[in-house]
């Protein structure tokens, strides 16, 4: 993501945002689209078999603002992050550029409204954490607003919580993540 040229207002609130968004996938709002920048532009184009252009040598494409959901869903469920970027003041009333704002970032235990959803099961994101030989377990499903937490003695229990839970999403720390990866299990 190099530029020899000096960046535009706007481009410097894409970078301010993309910074923000990390590794996630930035839809940034212009308008009545959501258009992605550079690598996120191939990937858009790529995934979701989209034209991509460029401007001033910056790859660049976009999606409807008015169908951007199922969009984002496509994307979820092929295990990208999103992040999205909105106007988060009027248009009208903006003096100069419309200020920009990374307003939600969805992943698959975040999803709230989609048709990546069942009605019939749950869809939990989950973190675990360890202490010693003590492994704490939080457990949050969005669309019901069901929390639990859980403490388990042993690595067999965290894996049976897990294989009964059957999260969408795990959150752990790198380390407690190389515990259990050392166990040989399979939770990832």
């Amino acid at each position: 993501m190099t530029t020899s040229a000096p960046l535009s207002p706007m481009m410097m609130q894409w970078h301010a945002c993309k910074q923000e968004a990390g590794d996630a996938l930035l839809l940034f709002r212009l308008g009545d689209f959501f258009e992605a920048f550079y690598e996120d532009a191939e990937l858009l184009a790529k995934e979701l078999d989209l034209t991509l252009t460029k401007r001033h040598t910056i790859p660049m494409s976009g999606i409807p603002v008015h169908t951007g959901e199922s969009y984002i869903d496509r994307l979820v469920a092929k295990g990208y992050r999103v992040a999205v970027a909105e106007q988060v003041e009027d248009s009208r009333a903006a003096k100069g550029l419309v200020k920009r704002e990374i307003v939600r970032i969805v992943t698959p235990g975040t999803v709230i409204n989609s048709s990546l959803l069942s009605d019939k099961s749950n869809n939990f994101l989950v973190c675990i954490t360890q202490l010693n030989h003590t492994f704490g377990l939080a457990i949050l499903d969005l669309t019901t607003a069901e929390f639990r937490a859980l403490q388990l003695d042993t690595l067999n229990e965290l894996l049976n919580e897990l294989a009964t839970l059957s999260p969408s999403e795990i959150l752990l720390s790198e380390k407690c993540a190389k515990i259990i990866l050392e166990k040989n299990s399979i939770i990832m």
